[in-house]
């Protein structure tokens, strides 16, 4: 089979930080330093690279996101210093999500809360979002 140059497919992140694109023809590894700002489930296009890992899989960089998967988030609220920071509970999701204190929708450190997306994580800028729902506090069990 030609490796084409291009592929696009599916993020599947894995929560230590690389990930694979699933495509059509193709299963292209992702790593840490090659996600671009991509979340789990994005939509992605990938630039291959000529290098293969030992395991005969391609590598590859994450060039452009199509479509978004994940508008909002769900989480833990985390408070450093003036800031709050959300977990997010589901693992894939990787990055911390910057809540400024003036959308924190009155939430406190530990309550579990649902998060718009506001800025989208590029090389420069980590994510930022809104509490849009606070669900309360997580069950110490959980």
């Amino acid at each position: 089979m030609k490796i084409e140059e291009q592929a696009t497919g599916r993020l599947q992140a894995n929560k230590k930080g690389y990930g694979f694109v699933r495509g059509d023809k193709i299963d292209v590894y992702i790593s840490p330093f090659a996600m671009n700002g991509a979340m789990h489930n994005d939509k992605v296009l990938v630039r291959l690279s000529k290098r293969k890992r030992r395991s005969g899989s391609v590598e590859g960089e994450v060039v452009k996101i199509l479509e978004r998967a994940n508008p909002t988030v769900v989480g833990k609220l985390e408070r450093k210093g003036r800031d709050f920071f959300l977990t997010p509970s589901d693992a894939r999701i990787f990055y911390k999500i910057h809540i400024p204190p003036k959308f924190s929708l009155g939430a406190s450190p530990g309550d579990m809360v649902v998060a718009r997306i506001e800025r989208w994580p590029n090389r420069r800028h980590g994510l930022v979002g809104r509490v849009t729902e606070v669900l309360g506090k997580r069950p110490q069990w959980v």
